[in-house]
């Protein structure tokens, strides 16, 4: 019969540097540090790091001039200004580096990942709207990330008086009107339109995203281990959602880690006594604990 390798299998996707890695994530996660939060998501190497930075940084020297020579022709506040800084980031960050997205390869994994958005000038909506945050704050301007259901845009400046912007969509001006159709086309009309959808996305929920997206590239790659090193991030950065906890045990019984998915479906079903997933979870544990009875 065949030997089981789980320990080692598991050992193969998950080290120290990748406990390290999560535990960045989490803090980051805590602190609402999105760049802290993306860079964590990456492991990326320090050097992949600095080249990231560095465009940021040269990005934003270049909106904070463009803003700067707006301030001084109007400076007065409000729908004007907001429609200035919009104005500048569009410029330097769509006509100047040519951010926008990856219509082609949507799902790919580089899209979801902040070193190769930013060294490939492609992405998803959520990291392309990521970097006009991260250059935004570093250009003493107001931008927040907006998840609206399916597609993520930004708002540059105050609730009252901000712009709505679409990074994918090379940096596109919304409406309230536009942002409804928006929604409505990709739900196929299921989801009836509220205003909540345009408040800002917390730093933490935002990561969730990227996480989720990443889970989804791994898996139309037919890529395993990429999605079992996303899914125990995830699990890693929610420790109390029964949700992440079963992926967790159903990746790991993916790649082959059976003693580890075995003990991670046993948990969830101890921890979340009466729900969904621990119903789930009981029977996939029962059903592991035979295919590991047949190996030694």
């Amino acid at each position: 019969m065949a030997a089981d390798t789980s320990a080692d299998t598991d050992e193969r996707l998950w080290g120290p540097r990748d406990d390290e890695r999560a535990q960045r994530l989490a803090d980051a996660m805590l602190r609402s540090d999105l760049e802290s939060a993306l860079f964590a998501i990456d492991g990326a190497s320090p050097g992949e790091v600095v080249r990231a930075q560095s465009a940021l940084d040269a990005w934003a020297d270049r909106v904070r001039g463009a803003a700067s020579d707006a301030r001084r022709r109007d400076g007065a506040p409000g729908v004007r200004r907001a429609s200035e800084c919009s104005a500048a980031l569009r410029a330097v960050l769509v006509d100047h580096a040519g951010l926008t997205g990856d219509c082609q390869n949507y799902y790919a994994a580089c899209n979801s990942r902040l070193t190769e958005v930013i060294a490939r000038r492609r992405g998803q909506p959520i990291l392309l709207a990521s970097v006009w945050m991260l250059v935004a704050g570093r250009a003493g301007l107001q931008v927040d990330g907006v998840g609206m259901p399916g597609h993520f845009i930004v708002r540059v400046g105050d609730p009252r008086h901000g712009v709505l912007k679409d990074p994918f969509n090379n940096g596109r001006r919304l409406t309230v009107r536009d942002c409804a159709d928006i929604v409505q086309r990709l739900s196929g009309g299921s989801l009836p339109w509220e205003d909540a959808y345009l408040e800002p996305t917390p730093v933490a929920d935002l990561t969730t995203r990227v996480l989720r997206n990443l889970m989804r590239a791994s898996q139309l790659a037919g890529d395993p281990c990429g999605l079992y090193r996303a899914v125990r991030l995830l699990s890693a950065t929610r420790p109390d959602d029964a949700e992440a906890a079963l992926l967790h045990a159903r990746a790991a019984e993916e790649v082959g880690a059976t003693r580890l998915a075995r003990r991670l479906y046993g948990d969830v079903a101890e921890r979340w006594p009466g729900t969904c997933e621990a119903a789930v979870a009981a029977r996939r544990a029962v059903a592991v604990g035979r295919k590991l009875s047949t190996l030694h």
